[in-house]
């Protein structure tokens, strides 16, 4: 579901990302004894999150896009 919400962003020109990675799973996470399945919500977030578009300059109007773009895909 989270790639298809970012590329449904996409397509109207919103860049959205992932981001997080559950420490447990991560190259250095993993050479301290992290492992898949240790951390299950994590792991489950870190499937789930998106980063949207934010930052400093943004325009009332750009904020406005996202917000529609984020509910034409909820709804």
């Amino acid at each position: 579901q989270r790639t298809n919400f970012i590329s449904a962003l996409k397509d109207q020109q919103i860049i959205a990302v992932f981001h997080y990675q559950a420490l447990n799973v991560s190259p250095v996470g993993q050479h301290f004894g992290g492992y898949v399945g240790q951390c299950p919500v994590a792991e489950h977030a870190s499937d789930c999150l998106v980063r949207l578009p934010l930052f400093n300059s943004m325009s009332d109007d750009q904020q406005s896009r996202v917000i529609e773009a984020v509910q034409q895909f909820v709804s």
